[in-house]
């Protein structure tokens, strides 16, 4: 059993990363540092001034929204919408980086479920969500029957983050 245990973990185990020179790395240390500058590089957004985006927006000729679909889209969520929404969550699943995982938002959702629904939607009306929705865990997955270069990742989010979006659709 250790033997298989050992094989798998070996089998999963990154053994080379390239680093932006494409030079291969052995080492653990090197390996996190490659795949730390890689995805803080990739979810990192450059700050373009507001007065250059409505200035490239006025230069397009973009469709309007209809008054009627602007009153749908700035409707609040309601509370049906947001226990569907964590109905949905799936549990026995790693939480974000939050900790919670989704069986306490479906234990607490009674009790909290008024708190819960005006911080959604105080959230849609400031039309920006908390810095702390946006982190997540990213592991780098390797492809079943791939050389050892070809990895995917998994994204691990905050379940108030995931609450609000299946509360939106």
């Amino acid at each position: 059993m250790d033997h298989k245990l050992k094989k798998e973990k070996e089998r999963k185990t990154i053994k080379t990363l390239q680093d932006e020179n494409e030079i291969p790395h052995h080492l653990a240390e090197e390996k996190q540092s490659i795949a730390q500058k890689y995805f803080a590089a990739l979810y990192t957004q450059d700050e373009i001034p507001e007065e250059r985006i409505k200035q490239y927006l006025n230069e397009k000729k973009l469709p309007t929204i209809p008054d009627l679909t602007k009153e749908m889209l700035n409707v609040e969520i309601t509370m049906t919408e947001m226990k569907e929404a964590i109905s949905k969550q799936k549990c026995n699943k790693s939480p974000g980086p939050d900790g919670i995982p989704a069986e306490l938002y479906k234990e607490i959702q009674t009790p909290l479920e008024q708190l819960m629904l005006d911080l959604y939607n105080k959230t849609l009306e400031q039309a920006k969500l908390p810095n702390s929705w946006t982190e997540a865990y990213i592991t780098l997955i390797l492809k079943e029957n791939t050389n050892d270069s070809r990895y995917k990742t998994a994204d691990q989010f905050h379940y108030l983050m995931w609450i609000t979006k299946y509360s939106l659709e």
